[in-house]
């Protein structure tokens, strides 16, 4: 039986090629069957094989429409509203950033991850490109908690792109004509 690699494994070359889309489509096989493999590498190598990575050291959010309003909380260190965001690690794909920021942040999986909007902005760290993702998690109930244990819920589109939202001047530039529909 083959060796399911580690949560931290990072394939030596993430360029698209047949030995990754043969560890992708094994840990994919195990996966549905329903044999002991974890979801987060599954989706890693997929994404992996599917789109790599285009542009590191980014920043990612997500927008998804959660509890009357948008999926988002009130920062405690900055004390304003964000949307579930963050850094892409050395070697990762924007995509699974997102993926992975929503689920550390929010306790819910992103369905239909989709980028909208890549951009150059100036943040308290100095410039960076900014990518935006849309999401659904319709029909998740869970709690909605982030990893710091503070809570998540549906936040206003006027909060999050107010002068209290953290990440407004993003969130207005991927969306000038107000916010997403989905």
């Amino acid at each position: 039986m083959d060796t399911l690699p580690p949560q931290s494994y990072r394939p030596p070359s993430l360029a698209p090629g047949p030995e990754l889309r043969a560890l992708a489509e094994r840990v994919h096989r195990r996966f549905v069957s329903g044999e002991e493999v974890d979801p987060v590498d599954a989706a890693r190598m997929a994404v992996l094989v599917l789109d790599p990575p285009s542009e590191p050291h980014a920043g990612v959010c997500v927008v998804a429409r959660y509890r009357g309003g948008y999926a988002g909380r009130l920062h405690p260190k900055h004390g304003k509203w964000e949307v579930p965001g963050g850094t892409i690690e050395p070697g990762e794909h924007p995509r699974f950033a997102a993926f992975r920021e929503f689920v550390e942040e929010t306790g819910l999986v992103p369905i239909g991850l989709r980028e909208v909007y890549v951009g150059q902005h100036t943040g308290p760290k100095g410039p960076h490109t900014a990518r935006v993702f849309v999401a659904s998690v319709e029909g998740q109930h869970g709690a909605g908690q982030s990893e710091d244990g503070g809570p998540i819920d549906g936040v206003p589109w006027a909060s999050l792109v107010g002068p209290e939202g953290l990440y407004a001047d993003t969130l207005r530039a991927a969306f000038p004509d107000g916010p997403p529909r989905r």
